[in-house]
């Protein structure tokens, strides 16, 4: 008799409810992954994120052998290998982390309705969000949010209040039971990590390697790194992409490598013993994390917003096609220096600043006038941190097409944003070196028509 646990973006061993609880039923735990890609057309996971994914997946694999768990390795339809592993093996129960994703919430349902049939335990544990989707809909009419502001504020009355009751400490593994837990002596027919295909055959990727160290070792010290020497300026520096001052953590969020509930925990004792200048700091750091709260709500409300604007009126057609330009923005090769910097910061290391995502998205969807689908993809596949929800988002706001949507007269100039934000050329020197590119576009005229094009849609109501 075996516990069966399935890792999907939770892929620590601290803080983890669904391994917590596994450990304390005092059976033998069968730990898998499978890696499922068909499953999550059209959003299978990107190139970026699937080197990390590989180099995760290894840690976590070391960090189980420590307690005596083996990590076992699967490739095909989670729907179909779960049963078979139920009706294979001796397991009287399984337990998983929920992923609010649309094509993961039906597959997860289907493995419900056929593992009822099998007489199994099904024991699901919902990531840790700060709200619960379901329940934190607005008081006025009781549906869901689809502006920051009131959410921020509503969700921000409930967590790291330093007057009131401590915020929740992340749970406490029982070394002693861990150590006791015996590996079980069971032949399942998995596959090694390195045949789940994470790595492409030509070693492109071998380059994050040396700005990247997947893994939760690695995300317990960014977030120590962040809040001892790069907390204190985050305020009044974070929107310079010079200044080394962001967390860096998001990658590690996405994964499942630390979470939330650890990182505010760590932030509400800064705030207790430090001066207000840190405090500022905090807060201005929490109001991030719960713009990705806000994003994860918002695609378990509007799950086709994916692949649809939320706003009906961006049809295809409202947008222009122009593989030249879209070619250009995506080497870094626009003319415009902030923005090839990041395009080449993008491409060099999966990451880029959240201030220059924003310039670049802007200048792709309203200078270019392209689709935003084309940016979230890129994006998809370049990222390391590549999060459905995030990148949907994002790219819907700055757009103007989404909830809470950035007005649609707000079209960033990359040279006025450069003066501001890079005014020494820091940051275009360091990933942009002294290109010197005629620009594509130019940036008058391309406001002019993104402002035409956008005031036309907003005198036309949605089709039904």
């Amino acid at each position: 008799m075996a516990i069966l646990i399935w890792f999907q973006r939770d892929l620590r061993i601290k803080d983890n409810p669904m391994l917590d609880w596994a450990l304390k039923q005092n059976q033998a735990i069968i730990a898998i992954f499978i890696d499922s890609p068909e499953e999550d057309t059209p959003w299978k996971i990107g190139a970026a994120s699937s080197w990390w994914l590989h180099q995760s997946l290894n840690s976590l694999a070391k960090k189980l052998e420590s307690l005596n768990i083996s990590l076992h390795f699967f490739r095909g339809n989670s729907v179909e290998i779960i049963p078979k592993l139920i009706r294979t093996l001796d397991i009287t129960s399984i337990a998983w982390t929920i992923r609010y994703e649309p094509n993961r919430t039906q597959c997860e349902k289907k493995i419900i309705k056929l593992l009822k049939q099998q007489n199994i335990s099904i024991n699901t544990f919902k990531p840790f969000f700060l709200t619960n989707p379901e329940r934190f809909l607005t008081k006025k009419n009781n549906r869901p949010y689809r502006v920051f502001t009131p959410f921020y504020k509503r969700l921000r009355t409930r967590i790291l209040d330093t007057t009131e009751k401590k915020y929740g400490e992340p749970g406490q593994l029982n070394h002693r039971q861990l150590y006791l837990q015996k590996k079980p002596f069971i032949n399942i027919s998995s596959i090694k990590l390195k045949q789940l295909n994470l790595l492409d055959s030509i070693p492109w990727h071998q380059k994050l390697h040396n700005h990247w160290q997947p893994g939760e070792d690695s995300a317990e010290q960014q977030i120590n790194k962040f809040i001892q020497t790069r907390l204190e300026d985050y305020k009044n520096s974070r929107d310079l992409p010079a200044m080394d001052i962001t967390s860096k953590l998001s990658p590690h969020l996405h994964f499942g490598e630390i979470s939330i509930r650890k990182i505010i925990s760590m932030l509400q004792n800064h705030m207790i013993f430090n001066t207000n200048q840190v405090t500022e700091s905090v807060e201005c750091f929490l109001r991030q994390l719960i713009w990705k709260e806000f994003a994860n709500y918002l695609l378990f409300h509007f799950p086709n917003s994916t692949q649809h604007s939320m706003d009906a009126s961006f049809n295809n057609s409202f947008w222009q096609q122009n593989q030249e330009a879209l070619r250009k923005w995506q080497s870094g090769n626009t003319g415009f220096d902030i923005i090839d910097a990041a395009m080449h910061q993008l491409w060099q290391c999966g990451w880029i600043h959240n201030r220059t995502r924003m310039l670049c998205a802007s200048f792709l969807t309203k200078n270019l006038g392209i689709h935003w689908i084309e940016g979230a993809h890129w994006f998809w596949n370049t990222l390391v941190d590549a999060d459905l929800a995030n990148n949907t988002m994002g790219w819907q706001w700055v757009a103007g097409c989404g909830v809470d949507a950035a007005p649609y007269f707000r079209i960033f100039n990359p040279i006025t944003q450069q003066a501001r934000f890079d005014s020494e050329k820091k940051y275009i020197t360091r990933w942009n070196g002294n290109q010197n590119i005629e620009p594509i576009v130019d940036l008058k005229q391309s406001r002019e028509n993104a402002l035409l094009r956008y005031r036309k849609i907003k005198t036309i109501k949605p089709s039904k």
